[in-house]
C-alpha cells in the first residue's frame, strides 16, 4: 500500500477556511469532500476531514492490535492482558482523532 505518510491533520485555507488534509511535513494530501455551502454542510465537511485525517492513525492502531492479538492467539491470557494500556491508548487516540470526541 502506498500513501502519503502520516500523521495527517486538518488545515484550513482560503477566505472561507475550507478544510483540507496535510501531513506533519505540510505535504498536501487532499481536500475534504465539498458540500453545498450551508452551515450544516460545513460541519459535515469538517467531520469528513477529521475522519479522513485519522486514517493513518486508525490503520496503525488496527495493525498493531491485530499483531498483538495474533501473537497472543495461542497463549492462555485474558483479553485485559492482550488489550493492555499501550493498545488501549493507541486505539483511543485514533478514535478520538477520527470522531473529535474524547473516549471514556
Amino acid at each position: 500500500m502506498s500513501y502519503i505518510p502520516g500523521p495527517w491533520h486538518v488545515a484550513r485555507w482560503g477566505s472561507r477556511g475550507l478544510p483540507h488534509i496535510r501531513n506533519a511535513d505540510g505535504i498536501y494530501v487532499m481536500d475534504a469532500p465539498p458540500r453545498n455551502g450551508s452551515k450544516r454542510a460545513e460541519v459535515r465537511q469538517m467531520d469528513d476531514a477529521r475522519l479522513i485525517s485519522a486514517a493513518p492513525d486508525l490503520l496503525e492502531a488496527l495493525q498493531e492490535l491485530d499483531a498483538r492479538l495474533r501473537a497472543c492467539a495461542n497463549d492462555p491470557i485474558s483479553a485485559a492482558e492482550a488489550y493492555d494500556s499501550f493498545y488501549q491508548e493507541m486505539v483511543s487516540d485514533a478514535l478520538t482523532k477520527a470522531t473529535g470526541e474524547a473516549r471514556p
